[in-house]
């Protein structure tokens, strides 16, 4: 029987293990950062969904990004905002609700990393549609989607995609980069879950210039 994961209490633990791991920032978001360096944005903005301790929140913000961080733990936040340097608390700000809730910044990055599995499922298809139209031509979007043999599918608080429906997620968007993993991962200071998940990076086209027409 898969173990149901507390999507509402139990975060605490949740941030105890990220902590006592001191993980660095996910690979997967410095290949979707590090796209940007050759593009030569200035004044860059992103947003970090479900931002957590702000791992990759802090480290956008020492690399010069605008930031929203957003989660609906307060305590989530309030991790973010002790480890923050004063140096770059002018470039962030942090919004403590659920994703529908969100206004999205006109941005270049949108960062969700294990976020978007937690999203109401009345309101998913509504988020995923405002971060793809909150991107400009050229931004990015980049996390991590649940499959159907994750441990917590089929727990009524968690979304899981199949291949054939996340293609369908962001008509708007053109994958750079799509894994799909499986295996045992560690979900919690005591808890090691069978984890089937998509990781990606989307790119919303550039408009072709003016008298140069975009190929079908």
């Amino acid at each position: 029987m898969n173990k149901q994961i507390k999507t509402h209490s139990g975060w605490s633990e949740y941030y105890e293990c990220v902590t006592a791991s001191c993980r660095p920032p996910r690979e997967l978001f410095f290949r979707a950062v590090n796209q940007f360096k050759k593009s030569g944005l200035v004044d860059p903005v992103a947003v970090d969904l479900g931002c957590g301790i702000g791992i990759e929140s802090l480290e956008l913000l020492r690399q010069g990004w605008r930031v929203l961080s957003v989660d609906s733990q307060q305590e989530a936040l309030d991790y973010l905002n002790k480890n923050m340097s004063d140096e770059v608390k002018d470039h962030s700000q942090t919004f403590c609700g659920l994703f529908e809730e969100v206004d999205f910044p006109s941005c270049d990055f949108i960062w969700a990393g294990n976020s978007l599995p937690f999203c109401s499922a009345d309101q998913l298809h509504t988020v995923l549609t405002r971060i793809a139209r909150a991107l400009k031509p050229g931004g990015r979007f980049a996390g991590d989607f649940f499959a159907p043999r994750h441990a917590w599918a089929g727990n009524k608080n968690i979304n899981t995609f199949s291949t054939n429906e996340l293609k369908t997620a962001f008509p708007t968007l053109e994958a750079e980069y799509w894994t799909v993993g499986e295996g045992e991962a560690q979900a919690t200071l005591y808890d090691v879950v069978h984890w089937h998940v998509h990781t990606i990076v989307m790119r919303k086209p550039s408009p072709a210039p003016y008298g140069i027409e975009s190929k079908a």
